[in-house]
């Protein structure tokens, strides 16, 4: 801010651990290059979407050639929340509903239980992608068994 008052600022003390933590992110990033990490979240994808689909009464919804490691999809015969709240029991994060897509939702006949979404980052690893398929895989079957 200026030297000179009235537009002189107060700022108050700075947050350094705030921007230690915005340095080190940026320093991540700048290191590891967006490319590398586009891959890695790629190959997650992949291996999540094959997986899902190989488990009866899964429906992965979308499947866009050029997207963001993120699935949509349901599991017949169970709630979204539901299978939220089974999958959350095992310390997988997912979220449920509709996503603030409430038109998508209906034109997909998703409604008004919506479905699961579920994504990968770059901490992510090939352990978590693992066990998302796992978990959905033991639902499905104690559901139909």
């Amino acid at each position: 801010s200026p030297a000179t008052v009235p537009e002189r600022w107060e700022l108050g003390t700075l947050p350094f651990e705030s921007l230690a933590g915005v340095a080190a992110a940026a320093d991540y990033v700048r290191t590891t290059g967006f490319e590398a990490v586009r891959a890695h979240e790629d190959r997650l994808l992949a291996r999540t979407l094959d997986g899902l689909r190989s488990i009866d009464g899964v429906t992965l919804h979308g499947d866009a050639p050029d997207r963001t490691p993120t699935i949509m999809f349901t599991l017949a015969g169970i709630h979204s929340r539901d299978l939220a709240a089974l999958l959350a029991e095992q310390e997988i994060a997912v979220w449920h509903g509709n996503y603030y897509a409430y038109e998508l939702e209906n034109h997909l006949g998703l409604a008004p239980h919506g479905a699961i979404r579920a994504g990968f980052a770059h901490y992510n690893d090939e352990a978590d992608a693992g066990r998302l398929i796992e978990a959905v895989r033991d639902i499905a079957a104690s559901r139909s068994g």
